[in-house]
């Protein structure tokens, strides 16, 4: 008896030794991403934790994030592709997560995944073709160690966190018209009060908050696909003729385009309208347009502050997030005359 009574001692221990090991291995590895992307963002990170996903090619990424901030690492790539200083994790509650990159958190259900954001958006696992999480080439370039932004960046941030104009059951294609929608209102409030409608308003008093009338009504002057700069200047040329008001557009697509011109653009207060593929290439929900209003630069990395184009609530805050400069193909921005 004494002897089965050593054994199971020695076995608790060696277990015990085991378990510590384990522990100590998979808390060094978190500390590991939390240490990278501090040095990266030049930043520090409190009572984080630690979640793992993979995208559709299973790549790893790791999700660091805190009651309110979160920080998504690409392991492969040694980048973090999107971070955010006042939404909690995207994937807070996901069981099987998919990350298809910024703006495009999935759940896995079967042989779909389910967007974590709108939930009537599914794709068949089958039917996604060329996935490509992180085109390689960077879009631009960037001076080292600048942060600039518009004048009035709460102006996004704050009256467009909850009301930017979204409808959640619009279709695909939207998200362009709904970035425009938010630039006319900033230089509205701004910079000339005559250049929309005070009715667009949540609070038109106030001027914060934007109704869904105003996406609604750019596409039916010009109801093309709103995920390219050209159809979206056309918009406006249309929305500025209407309106009578006199405007400069400014339109390119890669690579006639600079990012130290674009960070000049919101430095001199204007922001800009980003179209991309900040997702992977699903089908058509790859391309997207986000409004930038910021940007901050670290080292060789850059990160668009933006607006998501989507309506923040009580856990996520799509407002004020980072994109990391990859995979833009156009961009748009308007300046009054």
């Amino acid at each position: 008896m004494e002897n089965v009574s050593i054994m199971k001692k020695s076995l608790f221990l060696i277990l015990s030794v085991i378990f510590v090991i384990l522990l100590s291995s998979f808390t060094t590895n978190n500390n590991k991403y939390e240490l990278a992307i501090e040095e990266k963002l030049n930043i520090q990170i409190e009572d984080s934790s630690c979640m793992f996903v993979n995208d559709l090619k299973n790549n790893e990424y790791a999700v660091v994030s805190t009651n309110n901030s979160y920080f998504i690492y690409s392991i492969k790539d040694d980048i973090v592709l999107e971070y955010s200083l006042k939404s909690k994790s995207p994937f807070v509650g996901s069981i099987n997560p998919i990350y298809c990159g910024p703006n495009a958190y999935f759940e896995r259900s079967n042989d779909e995944i389910i967007s974590l954001t709108n939930s009537l958006e599914k794709h068949k696992i089958s039917s996604i073709n060329d996935f490509n999480i992180v085109n390689k080439t960077k879009a631009t370039t960037f001076a080292a160690n600048s942060t600039v932004s518009v004048k009035h960046p709460e102006f996004f941030y704050n009256d467009l966190k909850y009301s930017c104009g979204d409808d959640p059951y619009s279709k695909d294609g939207d998200c362009g018209y709904v970035g425009l929608a938010m630039m006319i209102a900033y230089a509205d409030k701004y910079k000339n009060d005559n250049v929309m409608s005070d009715v667009y308003y949540q609070n038109d008093r106030t001027k914060i908050g934007l109704t869904t009338d105003l996406p609604k009504y750019l596409k039916t002057l010009y109801p093309k696909n709103g995920t390219i700069s050209t159809d979206i200047m056309n918009t406006m040329k249309e929305y500025s003729k209407f309106n009578k008001i006199n405007v400069d557009h400014y339109s390119r697509w890669l690579p006639f385009f600079t990012g130290n011109h674009l960070i000049d653009t919101v430095a001199n207060d204007t922001p800009v309208e980003l179209f991309g593929d900040f997702s992977s290439t699903i089908s058509n929900a790859s391309a997207h347009a986000i409004v930038g209003y910021g940007h901050v630069s670290n080292g060789p990395d850059g990160y668009w502050r933006c607006h998501f184009g989507w309506n923040s609530n009580g856990n996520n805050d799509y407002s004020d997030v980072h994109v990391n400069n990859y995979t833009l193909g156009s961009v748009y921005y308007f300046k009054l005359v």
